[in-house]
C-alpha cells in the first residue's frame, strides 16, 4: 500500500478526485508528500505515466497529491486510483493563471502535515524520477539542527541579466532598477522546491503575499506566462524566504534535483554556435545505462525540464527500466 512513514507503508485514505478530500494527518513519524499541478486532459495517462509511473518504480510509497479538472480523463483518474495518488479538484478563474492558482492549492493540500514532514512541489508535465526524492542524507537532515530547511534549484549557465525572460518577468512587475541589480544573480527555477511542511509554508507564504500585491496593479504580473518563476527569483533575493541558513541552493548538476532545461536548450551564442532548438549534448551527463548524472557522477535523483534534452530522453523516461509495470 502506498503512503509511507519512514518506510512503513499506510494506507492512503482517500484516491478520489472529490474536492475536499484529503491525505492521512500526520501519525508522528515524518511523512512525506510529492505534490503537482496536473490540469486538464493534456495531463493524461500517457503523460503522467513519466511521472507517477518513474515516482513509484523508485520504490516510493509516500503521498502524492495532484491537481486536477473536474473533468479530468477517467483513464488517467483510474491510473491514479492504482498508483495511489489523491487528485484534487482545482477551479479555475478568470483573474488567475492556474500557475498562481497551484500556489494557493499547494498551501491548503499540505496544510494536515506535520511541521517536520517532507514536502515537493513539483512540475509534473517535464519531470520524472530515477531514485526516492526523499532518501538521500541532505534531505534527510532538513529542518534538523544546524541544516537548511527549504531547498532551491538553479538552472544551468544563465543569469537574470543573461536570460531575456526572465529579467523581462523581473523589470516588468518590479520596474527596470530591480532587474538590473539582479543582473548576475542565477536564475532559480520555480518548478520545484522541496522542503518541510513549515518552510514551505514559509515560502508559499511570501509567493502569495506577493501575488496578491503585484497582480493587482499589473496585467502583467499576473498574466504573463511563467511569471511565477519571476516572483521566486526576485523574492528570494529580497531575502524573504528565510534565513542564509534556512535555504539551501543547489547549482545545476548538484543536490537531488538536476534541472537540465538550459543543458539541453539554449540560445544560439557561444554556447550553441549551431543553434540548434534542443536536445544539445555537450552538457548532459549520463551512464551507460542511460541514467541522467550529477556532475559528481551520482545518478540525479530527479530531472526536471527533460523534454529539452528529447532526443536523449524521450525513449529513457518511462521505459521498462525507468516505469516497468508502474507506468500502466
Amino acid at each position: 500500500m502506498f503512503g509511507t512513514t519512514q518506510g512503513k507503508a499506510t494506507q492512503l485514505v482517500d484516491v478520489s478526485a472529490e474536492a475536499g478530500s484529503s491525505p492521512l494527518v500526520s501519525n508522528g513519524k515524518r511523512r512525506f508528500v510529492v505534490a503537482g499541478l496536473a490540469y486538464g486532459n493534456d495531463h493524461g495517462h500517457f503523460l503522467m505515466r513519466k511521472f507517477v509511473g518513474t515516482l513509484r518504480n523508485t520504490g516510493y510509497e509516500g503521498d502524492i497529491i495532484l491537481g486536477v479538472s473536474k473533468n479530468q480523463d477517467e483513464k488517467v483518474l483510474d491510473y491514479y486510483k492504482k498508483r495511489g495518488v489523491t487528485p484534487k479538484v482545482v477551479t479555475p478563474s478568470d483573474n488567475l493563471p492556474l500557475a498562481f492558482i497551484r500556489f494557493y492549492e499547494y498551501k491548503k493540500w499540505i496544510e494536515p502535515y506535520a511541521d517536520d514532514d517532507l514536502v515537493l512541489v513539483a512540475d509534473t508535465a517535464d519531470t520524472f524520477f530515477q531514485s526516492d526524492p526523499f532518501i538521500q542524507p541532505e534531505v534527510q537532515a532538513l529542518g534538523s539542527a544546524g541544516s537548511p530547511d527549504l531547498m532551491l534549484f538553479a538552472e544551468y549557465l544563465v543569469t537574470i541579466g543573461t536570460q531575456l525572460i526572465n529579467r523581462g518577468w523581473i523589470s516588468g512587475c518590479w520596474g527596470e532598477g530591480a532587474a538590473r541589480k539582479l543582473n548576475d544573480a542565477p536564475v532559480l527555477c520555480s518548478g520545484t522546491t522541496l522542503g518541510t511542511k513549515k518552510a514551505m509554508v514559509r515560502y508559499l507564504d511570501a509567493m502569495l503575499d506577493e501575488m496578491e500585491v503585484k497582480r493587482k496593479e499589473k496585467a502583467g504580473c499576473r498574466s504573463a506566462k511563467g511569471i511565477d518563476q519571476g516572483y521566486h527569483n526576485y523574492l528570494f533575493n529580497q531575502k524573504v524566504f528565510g534565513t542564509e541558513s534556512q535555504i539551501k541552493l543547489w547549482q545545476q548538476g548538484e543536490g537531488p534535483i538536476n534541472t537540465v532545461g538550459t543543458v539541453c536548450s539554449r540560445p544560439q551564442g557561444p554556447t550553441n554556435p549551431t543553434g540548434k532548438e534542443h536536445s544539445l549534448d555537450d552538457r548532459l551527463k549520463r551512464d551507460d545505462e542511460g541514467w541522467v548524472l550529477n556532475e559528481d557522477g551520482s545518478k540525479s535523483a530527479v530531472v526536471h525540464q527533460w523534454n529539452r534534452c528529447w532526443d536523449q530522453l524521450v525513449s529513457f523516461v518511462c521505459n521498462e527500466q525507468t516505469c516497468g509495470e508502474l507506468g500502466e
